[in-house]
């Protein structure tokens, strides 16, 4: 663990108020938070005076919380960027200790703490570490649950938490992609069964007293915000990129066949093949199902 935290401290803490907001990202999310400070209004993100429904607010209610210990700064903005990236590792070290042992969880969190993206990520007010820390935590949570008899319940309660602030880090995504960690691993471990063990029940309410609240309370100050974050910004902009990554998909296809015909030289034996000719099509139902998990994978990057 001490290893861990010297190297996050080295690459996501260091210098971290040393430049200005430069990223679009960065200073959105940096005026979001402080408009929060100087309004009061901790309900309804603003942005250059207009609500601003696009994002859920957990991670500009950390900024917002940082602004009010360190003041209107660079480092105050970043910080909670920082300790999240921070969390996320330790998070991934503890799960792999346990899942197979300590050199394992060490590797993980080193590659972790080590990849490009995510330090980039641990040291920008950016909204996506959120997500990532509270996704990280629930699985960590479900497989202590899995494992551990006596304390599942204790841990079944941090593992609803968890979701809960995943919904509030990034809306329903969080949700989704707890459930593609957690339901495919089931189903491979031929452990379904297990999902009767997870009382989902008072899961749901507990779930529910996390993530309910502000929606609650956002959509009953603003009428048009149902309409606009669950239509527009999630089911739209998902069935949006899912046609375009069908499209894309299809369009390399028809351009590799294209490049098999070109290429191809006299008929033989070996070329016959509708593989090798190109005619080879994956079945429908693949295509779809991979287009659909790379989407929802790589949507929470998206602004």
């Amino acid at each position: 663990v001490a290893i861990l935290l010297v190297l996050c401290w080295a690459l996501f803490f260091s210098l971290l108020g040393d430049r200005p907001l430069w990223d679009i990202d960065e200073g959105m999310h940096g005026h979001t938070s402080k408009v929060m400070v100087e309004t009061g209004d901790w309900v309804t993100p603003k942005m250059n005076g207009e609500n601003f429904y696009d994002k859920p607010p957990l991670f500009n209610w950390l900024v917002a919380m940082a602004f009010l210990v360190f003041g209107f700064t660079e480092f105050a903005a970043r910080l909670p960027a920082a300790i999240l990236g921070t969390a996320a590792v330790l998070a991934t070290y503890f799960l792999g200790s346990r899942m197979f042992d300590r050199h394992v969880g060490l590797l993980g969190g080193v590659i972790l703490v080590t990849s490009l993206e995510f330090v980039v990520m641990s040291r920008l007010v950016v909204h996506d570490i959120s997500l990532v820390f509270t996704v990280t935590a629930a699985l960590l949570f479900f497989w202590l649950a899995f494992e551990d008899r006596e304390r599942r319940r204790l841990f079944l309660v941090w593992f609803y938490v968890s979701c809960g602030f995943a919904v509030l880090a990034k809306g329903p995504l969080g949700l989704v992609l707890v459930g593609l960690g957690v339901g495919p691993w089931l189903v491979l471990r031929r452990r379904v069964s297990f999902v009767r063990e997870l009382g989902l029940w008072w899961g749901t309410l507990v779930f529910l007293v996390v993530a309910a609240p502000w929606y609650l309370l956002v959509m009953r100050a603003n009428a048009d915000f149902g309409a606009y974050f669950f239509i527009q910004q999630n089911l739209m902009n998902l069935s949006y990129r899912t046609r375009g990554t069908l499209e894309r998909i299809q369009t390399k296809r028809n351009s590799t066949k294209k490049t098999f015909d070109m290429n191809m030289p006299t008929p033989t034996s070996a070329c016959k093949s509708d593989r090798m000719a190109g005619h080879f099509q994956p079945p429908r139902k693949t295509v779809v199902t991979m287009a659909l998990l790379t989407t929802i994978a790589v949507y929470s990057a998206i602004k």
